[in-house]
């Protein structure tokens, strides 16, 4: 695992691949497929994933061995370029004053599920 600890903010491409490196290898849960990893195998004796027919018509991406056709989840990291608060999205109440850095065109005032 790469050491981030006392990385303050990434000002070049060694410290961004670092940072890439220590949150590609990072995940919430020991479950979860790298997603790397996963496309790499495809095709191979070692693809950790299958997919089954839900319903007709809709297909999901299992762990092979699965019983139900339960979706695998997989994690991953990337750089985005913007990205809304992550406590609130963009969803202002009605009322209520938005985040300083949340531009008045992506206001929302319904909850979305996205």
């Amino acid at each position: 695992m790469v050491e981030i600890k006392n990385l303050k903010y990434v000002d070049s491409v060694v410290k961004l691949q670092q940072v890439l490196r220590y949150w590609k290898a990072f995940t919430f849960d020991r479950n979860y497929l790298d997603l790397d990893d996963t496309v790499k195998a495809i095709g191979t004796p070692e693809q950790p994933v299958e997919r089954k027919e839900d319903y007709p018509g809709r297909w999901v991406l299992s762990r092979i061995g699965e019983k139900a056709s339960k979706p695998a989840t997989f994690h991953t990291a990337g750089v985005v370029r913007f990205v809304s608060d992550m406590e609130t999205g963009n969803y202002v109440p009605p009322g209520k004053t938005p985040p300083g850095n949340l531009a008045e065109s992506r206001i929302q005032d319904t909850p979305s599920p996205l």
